[in-house]
């Protein structure tokens, strides 16, 4: 233990002095810069070699660590680009070349890059000193009802025509939030697209959750084809963070049991993933000209066959670049007239309520992403081109309370989520309602770089279905016979 701690103190100080270094060569703004990246690239490394929830061994599966590869993206590899000057300028609009702040790291980012470090450092503070994990409720340990073979089977057979034939649907016939005028329209079409999605994603969760139960070839077929249709839906639909989601899905449920080590056989899935983000961003790219799915198709694999891998490579890279962009949205927020007056938060309450009362009996609901007027507001996208852009949880914070109040609502933050791991790794012999929660609600608790009003809506969402599985669940129990709740090893 003393040599571990050793260790631990003697890393630090070698992070540390590389961090001085790098400011001693270099005192600009990019100096500056560079050595903040330095210093989230250490933290987040150290979530991971480090994990607070299971000491002892590097774990890739831990939230805060998932977390900060999201802040890393955001924050860490948005400054490179900007320092080196590399910002993708081919068939994509960078947000540089859209805002106020300039195209080049100056004394603005620096400062954004600070303040967001800080947020950062609040959000491991909280998870690490765990304020509120001794909290207890025993709702969480509640057994999911014992279900045979056959009653599972055609249970998630039920939730996934439901789910994703309805889904489908949807996108085939272009029902989404970003293609019509109305508001009331658009926050309808919202919640349907992401009821319909957290349906499918308790489908994924449950099939994982009684694979534990029910070593069943079956089941693991099951299980593998909600996992794939999963990235497949999100692969064309564009949706990166629902492309991530599912394999965050898949890594914490194998975290559930024991740490996840990073191994170098991961980097060929990654650059795949890349590859096949590519291949979408051709497919959306066609032109409007093209109306037919079968000529649009046709023409997008053309077009996919003249680049070839690198190339797809490259735009994938580039697509995952200018989605990250939260230090230019942090920036914008600290600098630039405000797009809304500070209501003390006031629209995270209006999320965790607005799921619980139909739009019939509050008309006035507001939509919960006001990504087009953000985008429109700091990055001057003209009303006409329907793109959204989001301020990373740290600058909808900003929206809502003065800067100081940000990294201590972050401690909050990474408290709630220390503590829901908490409750996620009490359940690793049997499914409980504590483990549906957790794999529920992890992939929509990490995205940092969304708007925090629309992550604790998805939260509630999620809980709601989370309920609603249970009931079906119990409902299902007792068609055949139920399944043996001790897991095998």
């Amino acid at each position: 233990m003393a040599t571990r701690s050793m260790v631990r103190v003697l890393t630090f100080v070698i992070t540390v002095l590389i961090a001085l270094l790098t400011l001693m060569i270099d005192l600009t703004a990019a100096g500056v810069g560079a050595a903040i990246t330095w210093l989230l690239a250490a933290s987040v490394m150290w979530q991971y070699l480090s994990p607070a929830a299971r000491p002892g061994k590097p774990d890739a599966s831990d939230p805060l660590f998932l977390a900060g590869v999201i802040v890393f993206l955001t924050f860490g590899v948005r400054s490179i680009v900007l320092i080196s000057g590399t910002l993708p300028l081919i068939e994509f609009s960078d947000p540089a070349t859209l805002g106020y702040l300039g195209t080049t790291f100056n004394d603005l980012y620096a400062t954004g890059l600070a303040f967001s470090a800080v947020c950062w450092l609040g959000l491991i503070a909280g998870y690490r000193w765990a304020p509120i994990r001794s909290m207890d409720l025993q709702q969480l340990r509640l057994t999911l009802p014992p279900l045979g073979l056959g009653s599972l089977v055609m249970m998630l057979m039920v939730f996934s025509l439901v789910g994703w034939i309805s889904r489908m649907y949807v996108f085939v016939n272009s029902v989404t939030p970003f293609e019509v005028d109305d508001a009331s329209t658009m926050s309808s079409s919202l919640t349907l697209a992401t009821a319909l999605g957290v349906l499918c994603t308790s489908t994924l969760v449950v099939s994982l959750l009684y694979l534990r139960v029910n070593n069943s070839a079956v089941l693991k077929m099951l299980a593998a084809s909600f996992f794939v249709l999963e990235v497949a839906y999100a692969l064309a639909k564009g949706d990166r963070t629902l492309l991530f989601g599912a394999g965050i899905i898949l890594l914490s449920w194998i975290g559930l049991r024991r740490p996840v080590p990073v191994k170098i056989s991961f980097l060929l899935p990654s650059l795949a993933i890349l590859v096949l983000i590519g291949m979408t961003t051709v497919y959306r790219r066609v032109p409007e000209s093209i109306m037919a799915l079968d000529d649009r198709a046709s023409y997008a694999l053309d077009r996919v066959s003249e680049l070839g891998p690198v190339q797809l490579f490259e735009l994938g890279w580039t697509n995952v670049v200018v989605r990250y962009h939260g230090l230019d949205s942090v920036t914008s927020v600290l600098f630039l007239p405000a797009m809304e007056e500070s209501s003390f938060g006031l629209p995270y309450v209006t999320s965790v309520v607005g799921p619980f009362i139909p739009r019939f009996l509050w008309e006035s609901k507001p939509t919960f992403d006001a990504g087009q007027d953000f985008a429109r507001h700091y990055f001057r996208v003209a009303s006409s081109n329907n793109v959204s852009m989001a301020p990373s949880w740290f600058g909808d914070l900003l929206l809502q309370f003065p800067a100081p109040f940000v990294p201590l609502i972050g401690v909050i933050i990474g408290g709630v989520l220390r503590w829901l791991r908490e409750k996620g790794l009490e359940s690793t012999e049997v499914p409980t309602f504590g483990s549906l929660l957790y794999l529920l609600i992890v992939p929509a608790v990490i995205t940092i770089d969304t708007w925090l009003r629309l992550t604790l809506y998805q939260v509630t969402l999620r809980l709601i279905v989370a309920g609603a599985v249970v009931v079906v669940l119990s409902i299902f129990a007792g068609i055949g016979r139920p399944a043996n709740l001790v897991t095998s090893r």
